[in-house]
């Protein structure tokens, strides 16, 4: 007898003619045919079984068993029922021989048809493992669509339910777009404006769902007209911490369309909203009573062609001076006096510093002699003066105050400035690297095992010149091949760098570099492209 279990065979029934799987090793009939046939109780085992003989009683099985002669095993010796008569063993032994010879051809793998893994196969004429022999046996086959064992949805197109779905959802999308509608004409527009950017060729259910929850969206909140990038966040829904799908669906359909009418000019960029956003941060931890005040500063910054970080470095200065004027009482400019700035800058250059704690102090200019305790651990005698800011920082607070008062007095708010005077900055010095330190530094760039980028920025530094500026916004070149099996140029074999040209603000109006391509020169080849490689 075979040590493997008997393959299942595709038959053609010898009863009803169909073609299906045999239910029985020795016969050509299907499972319901078997069933219709008359049955009776064999005498030998007590089963209601088909084909029981009417001479001896007796089912084609226990016929089988009853034929069986009585000999001695050959591999246990001893006196039995013969179950394998080809080789004279027993039954017992017979189940020990298949089960050893089993194990043994579990051990040689054969690689599966389906799965295409290294495994045993299940079955004697085909290569499958277990695994997809029961996938296929439960109706799973192998999706055209992603190639992995599903349940075929589409038997036509051997798809499973998924991939039917991401090819239909091109045609569903479609129809949904062309028959979108909203009470609001502005929200219609602006999701007509969305669906042109649609990739109809990467469309699939995951696009389709994103666009129709974007489209439920549109249809009941109403949009602020003209939109700008504050109006958008403020329609951003919130993420909550389940249930996120669907929400960041929509703030993604709500950013792109931000960035779509960035592109058409409709609205500022990216960019240029956050940096201008950072800016007016610090008005917010003003006083109350002064940010309207502050608002019309900065929109006087703004109309002066100001950038976004100096502006900061206004408001973040103006903050720090009403929030230390509003501890003292003080809301109104007319209130400020001279002395009262003076005492102010007293608290930038000084601070009472703990040597028990090491915790910090504010000065106050009117009671010049220490404290008598720490107001943080108590300690007695334990505060001494200690310098607060450079001298550099409390120059930038005054001519930023001077600017401000001096803004207030052009526009009547105030008689006078009560900032008295303007330091003058200290003189520029340049500092000069020893020669030494120069050729060391170039002689580090060419080395072999020098750090690629420190060695990059140190040849754009010393031979270039490139400020931190041009540093930060250098870009690579970019070159789109013609076709797709041609690969895109490196930068050793483009050989040159993109450095944009800065926008002119109201402190530096130079016109910066003549080129914005800054090309490598070509005797230093041999040692910077493998640089660059």
């Amino acid at each position: 007898m075979s040590p493997r279990p008997h393959q299942l065979r595709q038959i053609t029934c010898e009863v009803c003619g169909q073609e299906c799987r045999a239910e029985q090793k020795d016969r050509d009939i299907c499972r319901d045919c078997l069933r219709k046939e008359p049955s009776s109780r064999c005498v030998r085992c007590g089963l209601m079984k088909h084909r029981v003989a009417e001479e001896t009683g007796l089912c084609p099985r226990c016929s089988h068993m009853v034929a069986r002669p009585i000999g001695v095993c050959v591999r246990c010796s001893l006196s039995k029922v013969i179950y394998n008569q080809d080789e004279q063993l027993c039954e017992t032994c017979n189940d020990l021989v298949r089960h050893h010879m089993r194990n043994k051809d579990k051990q040689i793998k054969v690689t599966c048809s389906v799965c295409g893994e290294l495994r045993s196969s299940n079955l004697l004429g085909r290569a499958i493992c277990n695994a997809c022999w029961r996938a296929e046996r439960n109706g799973r086959r192998i999706c055209l669509g992603c190639n992995m064992l599903k349940v075929i949805h589409v038997q036509a197109k051997q798809l499973c339910k998924q991939c039917y779905k991401d090819q239909q959802a091109p045609k569903v999308l479609r129809r949904y777009v062309t028959d979108f509608t909203t009470p609001s004409p502005y929200n219609k527009g602006l999701f007509d404006l969305l669906a042109t950017t649609i990739d109809w060729e990467a469309v699939d259910q995951k696009v389709d769902r994103k666009v129709r929850a974007f489209g439920r969206f549109m249809q009941t909140q109403q949009l602020k007209e003209p939109l700008t990038w504050e109006h958008i966040e403020e329609a951003l829904p919130s993420l909550g911490p389940t249930n996120r799908n669907q929400p960041k669906q929509i703030r993604a359909c709500l950013l792109d369309l931000g960035y779509v009418l960035c592109a058409k000019g409709k609205l500022e960029s990216w960019e240029t909203y956050i940096a201008r956003r950072n800016a007016l941060s610090p008005i917010k931890q003003a006083p109350q009573r002064i940010q309207g005040l502050l608002h019309r500063y900065t929109n006087w910054l703004w109309e002066r062609r100001t950038v976004p970080a100096n502006v900061r470095d206004h408001l973040e200065a103006l903050a720090s001076f009403w929030t230390w004027c509003a501890q003292r009482g003080i809301y109104a400019p007319e209130e400020v006096q001279a002395a009262l700035v003076n005492d102010y800058l007293q608290t930038l250059y000084w601070q009472w510093h703990c040597s028990t704690c090491h915790s910090m102090m504010t000065f106050d200019p009117r009671v010049r002699e220490a404290p008598k305790n720490c107001v943080h651990c108590s300690t007695i005698g334990s505060l001494t003066k200690q310098k607060r800011y450079a001298q550099n920082t409390v120059r930038a607070h005054r001519a930023k105050l001077f600017v401000f008062f001096d803004w207030l007095k052009i526009n009547r708010m105030v008689v006078a400035n009560p900032v008295q005077r303007k330091i003058p900055a200290p003189p520029p010095t340049i500092q000069h690297y020893p020669p030494e330190v120069m050729k060391q530094l170039c002689t580090y760039i060419t080395l072999p095992d020098a750090d690629p980028v420190e060695a990059l920025i140190l040849y754009l530094i010393i031979f270039h010149a490139c400020s931190v500026w041009d540093l930060q916004h250098g870009e690579l070149p970019t070159v789109f091949s013609m076709r797709q099996d041609i690969p895109p140029p490196k930068l050793a074999d483009a050989y040159y760098v993109i450095i944009p040209k800065p926008a002119p603000s109201l402190g530096d109006r130079s016109p910066g570099r003549p080129d914005v391509r800054l090309d490598f020169p070509a005797k230093a080849a041999p040692w910077l492209k493998p640089l660059l490689t």
